[in-house]
């Protein structure tokens, strides 16, 4: 694979997290050049840092976001500029919001459309001339099982998916003729990534994804095997293959037992406040998995793939692995204690049977919730011998 891609350069959007990043770290292995895209600036930063120490020594990060037409141009140019030529692009970013489409506010469902659709048309539209300049290319679409079957309470992320889909297609009709030119679709199942926790949730309710859950690693292999072999579609999960046949034989009644069985999980998962998610703002930190964070509980706050703990901005970081990495922050506030449950959510049954975790990474995780009550009780002492003092002096007691 390495004497394939070595000498490719290779453009991916939505690269701060998730698919992205577990692509940009596949091609960074075999030797490419990548160039990464998202809006999170320190995020990116972070990702391409470790790009590099894998193997894409000129590994760049570009901050970009897609929904700007021109600032995808300037991308597109940048990463020619490394090397002459631009030999694949992986468009990746996707966005979502969750609610019932009255409740959810119009300027988010304009964004999801906005990100989701009119994003891949500025990457594709900024890239094609490059293409047909060249004589070869691959586009890679990153899309979803949403492209297939409908998704009630997310009625704008299945529109975008579905208009995605149809873009696509009529892209590859246009370049028929161009044989060197492919333009090629990725439909993953549910996968270990941070969007659903991230996104925007305006049905008040923790939102997990329904097993099972893939590892992002195995998107990122699919799509280092289209950019060797090219192919028009590819669905990545057992699970998306299932419901895309089932859609395909009864799309009304597989739309309504969607909706019916989300209404009965919104009946029974825990009350949250709404929120805009990262759908209207940047990610700053690179973000872990999305199981993690669901496992460990509502004062788990994702953080940077990295393995070694450490204080930051008086919240004490904890790593697990999970999927390809993953971490929780677990705060210093004494409303947001670690306590033994998160460490029972990640030895809990549910944990081993999706094979989530390693032992390490829960041994690691141990360690953490130790020190962190270690670092409190020293705390705790401190203040109460402060108090003693002032309450004694330094010659006897204080009179009355």
């Amino acid at each position: 694979m390495a004497s394939q891609l070595a000498d490719k350069t290779i453009v991916i959007t939505g690269a701060s997290s998730g698919i992205g990043q577990a692509t940009a770290e596949a091609f960074a292995r075999a030797g490419a050049t990548v160039v990464l895209a998202a809006r999170g600036t320190r995020a990116l930063q972070a990702v391409a840092q470790k790009c590099r120490s894998l193997g894409s020594r000129n590994a760049v990060a570009v901050t970009t976001d897609v929904t700007d037409a021109q600032t995808v141009r300037a991308l597109a140019a940048r990463a020619r500029s490394l090397t002459g030529a631009i030999d694949i692009w992986v468009s990746n970013v996707g966005v979502g919001a969750v609610g019932p489409f009255h409740e959810t506010p119009m300027a988010s469902h304009e964004q999801v459309i906005r990100a989701n659709l009119i994003g891949h048309m500025n990457d594709a539209h900024a890239v094609l001339p490059i293409f047909l300049e060249q004589g070869r290319g691959v586009f890679i679409n990153i899309i979803s099982l949403g492209a297939f079957a409908a998704t009630p309470f997310a009625a704008s992320y299945g529109a975008s998916k579905y208009g995605l889909r149809a873009f696509s297609e009529a892209l590859r009709a246009e370049l028929a003729g161009r044989p060197e030119i492919h333009i090629c679709d990725v439909y993953p199942a549910f996968i270990d990534t941070p969007g659903i926790s991230h996104g925007a949730n305006y049905i008040g309710r923790a939102l997990t994804a329904p097993p099972p859950v893939y590892d992002a690693r195995r998107v990122a292999r699919s799509i280092v095997e289209l950019a060797q072999r090219p192919r028009a579609s590819t669905t990545v999960g057992e699970a998306a293959h299932a419901i895309r046949f089932l859609h395909f034989l009864a799309p009304q009644l597989t739309t309504d037992l969607a909706a019916f069985f989300m209404r009965a999980y919104f009946r029974r998962a825990r009350s949250v406040p709404p929120t805009d998610g990262n759908l209207l703002r940047r990610l700053q930190r690179p973000a872990g998995s999305m199981v993690a964070c669901a496992l460990a509980g509502p004062r788990f706050r994702s953080s940077p793939w990295d393995w070694s703990p450490r204080l930051e901005s008086a919240h004490y970081c904890c790593w697990a692995t999970a999927g390809p990495a993953s971490a929780a922050y677990i705060g210093n506030r004494s409303d947001e204690v670690a306590s033994p449950a998160a460490i029972r959510a990640l030895t809990s049954a549910r944990s081993a049977r999706h094979r989530r975790f390693s032992p390490r990474g829960v041994a690691r995780l141990k360690q953490a919730v130790r020190r962190k009550h270690t670092i409190r009780h020293h705390r705790a002492a401190k203040q109460n011998n402060q108090h003693q003092v002032r309450g004694t002096g330094t010659h006897g007691p204080r009179p009355h």
